[in-house]
């Protein structure tokens, strides 16, 4: 499922509760040096769009601007590295993840 979005990604400070770092953009041994260097007892690592999606155990709280991945935040049951609104989550069923790539929303299992 693909959802049309208004802004592409989350700025400032903010609770996350994943990153993906991007595998074509940094390269393999890059991202898992990434990957070790955020990883908590409890975190979930998943391949996920041709990239590492690094699913926290528990929240932190990161500038989203320094961070060194693609951050994403849960709102109102859904997972995504974009702010979108509350018309734009409806349109996604609870507990969907969503990695944003130019203006669209691509759900990723």
């Amino acid at each position: 499922m693909r959802l049309n979005v208004r802004r592409p990604m989350f700025g400032g400070m903010r609770e996350i509760h994943a990153i993906w770092f991007d595998i074509a953009l940094v390269g393999a041994v890059e991202a898992r040096r990434r990957v070790l260097a955020h990883w908590q007892v409890g975190a979930r690592l998943h391949n996920a769009a041709g990239g590492y999606l690094l699913t926290l155990c528990k929240p932190m709280l990161a500038d989203c601007k320094t961070l060194d991945g693609l951050a994403l935040c849960r709102v109102d049951g859904v997972l995504s590295s974009a702010p979108l609104t509350s018309g734009e989550r409806q349109a996604a069923p609870y507990g969907t993840c969503y990695l944003v790539r130019g203006a669209q929303a691509h759900a990723i299992a």
